[in-house]
């Protein structure tokens, strides 16, 4: 065998009528019908909350989820100093997900730490002197959608599935619980 793809349909008949969705996605290494249906609630949930970014994300407080790693991205000058010009995010849960941000990233995620909404973001973001005026909520509401759409982010809409259970050797197909979750 060269190559294979493992796919998961999921099909949903609602008594009410909506526009169909169709998400096409490539998940981490970690594939199961949890996570194929967080695409599905995510999906739902950005076409059902509003028209702009600033409506999606009213009243959602972010959080960043373990592994999310962040890549600072710098360019030198001629004076010999360094200007950071971006980053890159990247997450692995619920899916696998990289984003080329701009350079208050690292700080937004800083402050994406579950009690602050989106406003109260872009007030910490001002605070250090990393955005003007001009840079408004459907700005810093964008790129929270953006990291969230990655799953960088996490919102309390639409929360992460629990992630697999690791064996010893580091996979769930060595502890003999291929697609087991944690129990709560």
């Amino acid at each position: 065998i060269e190559r294979f793809a493992v796919c998961f349909v999921e099909l949903r008949r609602e008594a009410f009528g909506r526009a169909p969705i169709t998400e096409r996605r490539t998940l981490g290494a970690d594939l199961s019908p949890m996570v194929a249906d967080w695409h599905f609630r995510f999906a739902r949930f950005l076409q059902d909350g509003g028209d702009t970014a600033v409506a999606r994300m009213a009243g959602q407080r972010p959080r960043v989820p373990p592994l999310v790693r962040a890549a600072v991205h710098l360019e030198s000058l001629a004076d010999g100093g360094w200007q950071t010009v971006g980053a890159t995010i990247e997450s692995k849960w619920p899916t696998h997900g990289l984003v080329k941000a701009p350079p208050i990233a690292p700080t937004l995620l800083e402050l994406c730490d579950g009690t602050r909404d989106v406003a109260a973001i872009l007030d910490g973001l001002k605070g250090a002197g990393l955005v003007t005026d001009e840079v408004g909520m459907e700005e810093v509401s964008l790129l929270v959608e953006v990291l969230a759409t990655a799953g960088a982010l996490e919102l309390p809409a639409c929360p992460h599935p629990p992630r697999p259970v690791r064996g010893a050797a580091g996979n769930a197909a060595a502890s003999g619980a291929v697609g087991a979750v944690p129990t709560v």
